[in-house]
């Protein structure tokens, strides 16, 4: 059979990688195997020398390497070789080392690294189901603190505490899996009502996130303060990213609840109207807008309700000439 060049090209790079690992030039091996994947992964080569270099990695891996200095040194450039690892095709650490990086890296405070370490333990989490299941049972075992120390590490980070909880395959039973999903659950939402906490919608996300997988099952959670607080997000000054999240999170919420959700709903719109303010009336018109194709009836009787109608009058009387009201 005929090779193509780009075959051929990641024959050599595999052979050459071989070698670079044996002469103890463990990053370089690195990038000549992960241009070699790219350009033929299903080359029997190119197999046989991830499979031997993966091997004799074992005991003194290059991604254990990567993270060590990251952790210690803080070497930010470690720490991207290491991203660019987790993020290759065909590149998969094996189980021990990647549950061995994940504990060097949660041995450093949130703050004593820089954000590289979000998509590192975002990629770890990814590749491995050692990973998970240690989250699991840090999950099971000491939840909020965990949560905590996860939480302060970014976006993705705190994303995956709800793949963890999600995943059914790393728990020892359905109720530990839903017992520890209901209590993170409540721990998103309490940082969402932390006054001024939410400002990157990272709350939002893991709350939205889990509704989106198991609404039915979380909806008894949503009280009349989160709700409001959830109504609150979808204002129109605040940014796209948090009003995302928030729709989807209310969209998911008003699916399952149906009427009593709707009612909950139309209440907290009703007495933002009649404060008449116009904070209040921003975000009573901006969550309307937002959730109106999930539920146009119930939006299309508050404008047409004896409130609204009084509240637009007294505006109109008032001559009150809020262009951010208008826009709403």
């Amino acid at each position: 059979m005929v090779q193509t060049k780009g075959e051929e090209r990641a024959v050599v790079l595999a052979r050459e990688a071989v070698e670079l690992v044996d002469a103890g030039h463990r990053e370089a091996a690195s990038r000549n195997l992960r241009e070699a994947i790219s350009l033929a992964p299903e080359s029997q080569e190119v197999k046989t020398a991830f499979l031997k270099i993966q091997q004799e990695e074992e005991s003194g891996h290059q991604l254990i390497n990567l993270c060590q200095k990251y952790t210690s040194q803080n070497d930010e450039h470690a720490g991207k070789e290491a991203i660019r690892y987790l993020s290759t095709d065909g590149l998969r650490p094996p189980e021990s080392v990647a549950l061995d990086c994940m504990k060097l890296l949660l041995s450093q405070r949130p703050t004593a690294l820089s954000l590289t370490q979000d998509s590192i333990i975002s990629g770890l989490v990814r590749h491995s189901t050692s990973v998970r299941k240690f989250f699991s049972l840090r999950l099971q075992t000491s939840i909020t603190p965990f949560f905590e120390e996860i939480y302060d590490r970014g976006d993705g980070a705190a994303v995956c505490l709800d793949t963890v909880v999600l995943d059914s395959t790393v728990w020892p039973s359905e109720n530990a899996r839903y017992e520890s999903e209901c209590e993170l659950f409540q721990l998103f939402i309490a940082k969402l009502m932390e006054s001024g906490h939410d400002l990157d919608g990272r709350a939002l996300k893991g709350i939205a996130r889990l509704l989106a997988v198991d609404a039915a099952k979380l909806q008894h959670l949503i009280d009349d303060e989160c709700l409001e607080v959830i109504v609150s997000s979808l204002d129109d000054r605040l940014p796209l990213e948090v009003r995302s999240q928030a729709t989807l999170a209310m969209t998911k919420y008003l699916e399952v609840a149906k009427e009593a959700g709707e009612k909950r709903f139309s209440n907290i719109i009703s007495a933002k109207i009649l404060k008449g303010h116009n904070d209040s009336l921003i975000v009573a018109f901006s969550a309307a807008a937002a959730v109106f194709p999930v539920v146009p009836t119930v939006m299309a009787s508050h404008f047409l309700s004896e409130d609204f109608m009084t509240c637009l009058a007294s505006l109109i009387s008032r001559n009150m000439k809020s262009k951010r009201v208008e826009y709403s």
